[in-house]
């Protein structure tokens, strides 16, 4: 089931109704109030009551508050060589083969590399053995890396990441809650 809308987004949303037709949907960020609507529609078609003041306001914080798009100087970045951008590991990348990559000494903002035995794919890139890196210089408030163990691997076995970070802000999984303050810096990931 995981395939069958065939998405190739995130993050992807389908609005689904009680006879299990797709009745709205939307990929990548942005639109939430359209989202919403379609959210209550479906729920007043269901017999359900919602919000009776219109769309609902989110106001988040920490490290659910919205981009602070004024001072980002960094942008998303994919490390799957369909949609990657500013790889810097010496050699360059060698598509969907097994290889050892090096960081350089020195990066650039928003260069990014690899470190220890990596296969770069088409969507995501796969560490193949104890001691992977990835480097990545930016200029942002919030830094958030999505890992997952290889879909061979049992699902309960997540990597163990250790994040160490030269910058002022950095989203830190299982090392606390990451400070608020702009600024960039260079985060270091290391997975086994």
């Amino acid at each position: 089931m995981p395939r069958a809308f065939d998405n190739h987004y995130w993050p992807a949303l389908y609005f689904v109704d009680p006879q299990g037709r797709v009745r709205h949907h939307h990929f990548g960020e942005g639109e939430y109030e359209r989202s919403e609507t379609a959210i209550q529609r479906l729920l007043a078609e269901a017999g359900v009551a919602g919000p009776r003041d219109g769309v609902v306001s989110v106001d988040a914080d920490g490290v659910d508050a919205a981009a602070d798009w004024d001072k980002l100087k960094s942008q998303e970045t994919h490390v799957g060589y369909d949609r990657t951008q500013n790889f810097a590991s010496r050699g360059g990348a060698h598509l969907d083969r097994r290889r050892p990559y090096a960081t350089p000494a020195r990066l650039a903002r928003n260069q990014w590399a690899l470190a220890g035995e990596w296969t770069m794919g088409r969507q995501a890139t796969v560490l193949n053995g104890p001691g992977g890196r990835i480097v990545h210089r930016f200029h942002a408030r919030d830094v958030r890396l999505v890992m997952g163990p290889a879909a061979t691997r049992d699902l309960s076995a997540f990597p163990r990441i250790d994040c160490r970070t030269a910058a002022r802000s950095c989203v830190r999984p299982r090392c606390g809650r990451p400070r608020q303050r702009s600024g960039g810096g260079t985060a270091v990931v290391s997975a086994d």
